[in-house]
């Protein structure tokens, strides 16, 4: 089995952790830190949900193509947030799709528990990949920098 391999390097960026669910984030963190191999590095990415919660914003963006708009927002639901794309024809807005996925907005304070419960030599977080100091106030994303 591929995951039963040991490695020097992890990587999980485009906010992938936000896929899993909160009952399996623990088992998913175990599983980084016992694949990675000793002295290995892993970088996660996930955005600050903590600020995603405080401002409750549900548009994230508007664009749009040659053809197309896109809407991308938020539905706020209890346990997760719900993701969604609305694509419509410029030239007919009926003409529309809505794409729709659950993410699980796991905080900066979560994930530190949980990393606290391994013993990595370094544990980082950042608010950009320029190394910036993570601001849980004023931060859209958390990159986590680890070193087992």
């Amino acid at each position: 089995n591929r995951f039963n391999k040991k490695y020097t390097f992890i990587c999980s960026f485009g906010n992938t952790i936000a896929n899993i669910n909160s009952k399996n984030l623990n088992q998913s963190f175990k599983k980084i830190n016992d694949v990675l191999q000793r002295n290995g590095q892993a970088i996660i990415h996930i955005l600050n949900y903590a600020q995603i919660l405080l401002n409750k914003e549900r548009i994230i963006n508007i664009t749009q193509n040659k053809d197309l708009h896109f809407v991308r927002f938020y539905d706020f639901a209890d346990d997760c947030l719900i993701f969604n794309i609305l694509k419509y024809s410029k030239s007919n807005s009926k003409e529309h799709e809505l794409l729709s996925t659950e993410i699980y907005p796991h905080t900066y304070e979560t994930i530190l528990a949980i990393l606290n419960t391994f013993s990595f030599k370094e544990l980082n977080f950042y608010g950009s990949l320029n190394f910036e100091k993570f601001d849980v106030a004023k931060s859209k994303d958390l990159f986590i920098s680890l070193i087992k």
